[in-house]
């Protein structure tokens, strides 16, 4: 089992019961009948690093990219009696949290985000396309995705929200991304 973020685990508290993740039958409704399993069938884990999906920027250009970070520092092993042998990591400092709701499909034109932040699925589905970069990045709930293609550094990215789905927003302090390693997308599972 892994610690749930403090944050998340707060804000989940507070969730009214509707808002909770669908089941199966209730998500198939919603994507034309098919059950979306996890993409890319791994986990965004290892035993010692968090992989997270990640729209990053290509320095040469500008322009956004699907990119998959390995977090740093690496896991560590919980040891508290409530935590015992589960695995922590920081996502370093962050300044405000937001909670979004899609209740209907929407197709967001070309944007880049208010601030370099994770966005965390709780339910629903989004896919992230790219103006000029090929592949997509598939955010099912569950996903932690963190975004850094802002206005000041990119043109952006595009979203496809599916209804039902909501996310929290939570920004870096400063604008600063947790230390990472950029690494292969395939550890991200796509």
């Amino acid at each position: 089992m892994f610690r749930h973020l403090t944050l998340l685990a707060a804000f989940c508290s507070v969730v009214p019961f509707s808002l909770a993740l669908p089941s199966p039958r209730e998500w198939a409704s919603r994507n034309g009948g098919q059950v979306v399993p996890h993409q890319g069938g791994l986990p965004p884990h290892s035993n010692t690093t968090l992989y997270l999906r990640t729209i990053g920027v290509d320095e040469s250009t500008g322009f956004a990219k699907p990119d998959c970070w390995a977090i740093q520092p690496n896991y560590t092993v919980g040891t508290d009696a409530s935590l015992l042998g589960t695995l922590d990591v920081s996502l370093g400092p962050v300044q405000t949290s937001s909670y979004v709701y899609f209740p209907e499909d929407f197709a967001a034109p070309l944007h880049g985000p208010g601030g370099n932040q994770y966005v965390i699925f709780l339910s629903g589905y989004a896919t992230i396309y790219f103006p000029n970069a090929t592949g997509t990045i598939p955010c099912p709930a569950g996903t932690n995705l963190v975004v850094v293609d802002n206005s000041t550094v990119s043109t952006g990215h595009y979203t496809n929200w599916t209804a039902g789905t909501s996310v929290v927003l939570v920004q870096f302090q400063g604008g600063n991304p947790p230390a990472h390693e950029s690494v292969s997308t395939s550890l991200c599972g796509f």
